[in-house]
């Protein structure tokens, strides 16, 4: 929906897109919900192998529906821009969430409750959503007039979350079999810590995606170049040094979070944070093969990722035990990358600035070095490290001249629009 109505000004276009993807979102979800709700005593026995969690799968069939529908709803605001509003959507979902499973696991619901919870938020801000926006852009009964592009369009992309989930899933089942459930948390626990690396990048693409559909329908392609390259750089520009960062702190990071047993897992943070910048840099540039509306790329190359973890893990494992695992994801988000830029580029070929690339990691590598000397293992001593490390890097980053003046402005510009300032 995002790719077809960022540049539309028609406003009965823009009512009738929204509206039909929203009717067509009931009908099919709940044509799902409906399928999971009946083979839900199945579906207990064969992947549970307990009857009882059958009444638990009926109640969680319609969150299927409701998720979905304020997934949907809410685009309007992210493709318009409404940043604002779509924070404070996604504020009171996440807080609502949270007060309601706690109200419900209080009064002794347990399972139950969490379901409850969370199928009665879903739903409540699937109709604040749909409210909002009828406030914006009033309501029109769908025609469909487009709806047959969209699914085209957008069916390839559906199954990349399940293809997701089981690349990032299969290593932990991997791993257990081969090695044992303990070593499983020992990999989980450092995938947590390091994986704050993947969450970099989402703030941008909340933005990017909408604003790169628009300027490119209205054709101009060296404003979408920009745009590409610039987000390539800001993400580098914080995910570089984080990476590095806590690399250098995962044993004092593990501690904090965990227990002893679990420090072993430090030794492989640092390949799976250096994977999530590779997976940053995917993030942005496979928005190219999204923008020319050639989608069944993007479920290639997921599907490539997932099979490749796959065969690494049952490779490697054996031989190098959890650094197998570690190694086997690295490889994984450096194949996404390669083969995402390669086809990007097919398309869109926008610069990458080397150089800064080169200056990030020295100035990457001077923060370590302070960090090093800091030598911190207290919660504390971590804190005094990471503004310290913040302080060099961002030193060290102007004088090599990084970025400039006018780069800086932009940046800053650019977060504040992220965070609903502007």
């Amino acid at each position: 929906m995002i790719r077809y109505l960022a540049a539309q000004t028609d406003l009965e276009k823009i009512k009738d897109n929204y509206y039909s993807c929203i009717l067509f979102t009931i009908i099919s979800g709940s044509i799902i919900s409906l399928i999971v709700f009946l083979l839900s005593d199945n579906l207990a026995l064969f992947v549970f192998q307990d009857q009882l969690i059958a009444i638990y799968l009926r109640l969680a069939a319609f969150l299927i529906l409701f998720v979905a529908l304020y997934q949907i709803s809410s685009l309007y605001f992210r493709i318009f821009q409404l940043v604002k509003i779509y924070a404070m959507l996604t504020i009171t979902q996440a807080l609502g969430h949270l007060f309601l499973v706690f109200a419900l696991l209080m009064l002794g619901f347990g399972l139950l409750g969490v379901i409850i919870a969370t199928l009665v938020i879903y739903a409540v801000m699937f109709f604040i959503s749909v409210i909002l926006a009828i406030h914006r852009i009033g309501i029109k009964i769908p025609e469909f007039s487009e709806m047959r592009d969209i699914l085209k369009y957008g069916l390839p992309l559906t199954p990349n979350p399940m293809i997701d989930w089981l690349r990032t899933s299969s290593d932990r089942y991997i791993i257990a079999i081969l090695i044992g459930i303990s070593a499983v948390g020992i990999y989980s626990s450092a995938y947590t810590i390091a994986s704050i690396i993947l969450m970099l990048v989402s703030p941008l693409q909340i933005i990017l995606f909408p604003a790169l559909s628009k300027i490119y329908d209205e054709g101009n392609l060296s404003q979408i170049k920009n745009y590409l390259a610039y987000s390539i750089k800001y993400f580098l520009l914080i995910a570089i040094p984080s990476a590095f960062g806590i690399s250098v702190l995962a044993t004092p990071l593990l501690l904090g979070f965990t227990t002893p047993d679990y420090i072993s897992g430090a030794i492989l943070i640092p390949f799976i944070a250096f994977g999530g910048v590779f997976f940053g840099v995917y993030q942005i540039s496979i928005n190219v093969t999204q923008l020319v509306k050639k989608t069944k790329f993007n479920l290639y190359l997921y599907i490539i990722a997932a099979v490749s973890s796959i065969l690494l893990n049952v490779t490697l494992i054996p031989i190098l035990g959890l650094i197998g695992a570690g190694f086997s994801a690295f490889i994984s988000f450096g194949v996404m990358v390669c083969l995402s830029l390669f086809l990007s580029f097919r398309y869109i070929k926008f610069p990458i600035d080397i150089a800064f690339l080169g200056k990030s990691i020295i100035s990457s590598l001077l923060m370590v070095g302070i960090i090093f000397l800091i030598n911190p293992m207290q919660l504390f001593e971590v804190i005094i490290s990471i503004f310290a490390g913040i302080i060099v890097y961002s030193i060290s980053i102007l004088l090599l001249r990084g970025l400039r003046t006018e780069e800086i402005a932009l940046f800053k510009s650019l977060i504040l629009n992220i965070i609903g300032w502007t």
